[in-house]
């Protein structure tokens, strides 16, 4: 009972070369080698889960396996594109717009934003000022 309960113990752990110490048969040698195997799958997708959300995309695509993980790569490469991208057009720095930018579309909205960018600008801090009462800068 006691060999068991180390067995289950070491495998739970993740220390499968001494939970190997504890097989007597062949199925449990095969249950451990596919307790492993979901170990390392399990943690292969965790680290790919990681990768992704901290934005490491070479570390996240040397991890992916298969098309559907390489799919959400991809997927979450471009929702983190257009998230700088129109964060760089919230805050006027059309410098970064053009990187960020990958369609003749995207290029031409930015070309219109930097353009009217001032008359933008001018419309804020004229309303800011009337809100203000300052009469003098609202001019």
């Amino acid at each position: 009972a006691a060999r068991k309960v180390w067995l289950d113990y070491h495998t739970q752990a993740g220390e499968f070369k001494e939970a190997g110490k504890y097989t007597v048969s062949d199925g449990e040698a095969a249950a451990l080698k596919a307790a492993e195997a979901a170990y390392h799958e399990s943690e292969r997708a965790t680290t790919l889960e990681a990768a992704l959300a901290a934005g490491k995309y070479e570390q996240a695509k040397k991890l992916a396996s298969g098309e559907a993980e390489l799919a959400q790569l991809d997927a979450k490469r471009e929702a983190d594109r257009k998230e700088w991208f129109n964060y760089s057009m919230d805050t006027g720095d059309f410098k970064n717009c053009y990187v960020y930018a990958i369609s003749e579309e995207e290029e031409a909205a930015v070309k219109a934003a930097e353009e009217a960018y001032p008359e933008k600008c001018r419309v804020e801090w004229l309303t800011f000022y009337l809100a203000e009462s300052d009469w003098k800068h609202a001019r």
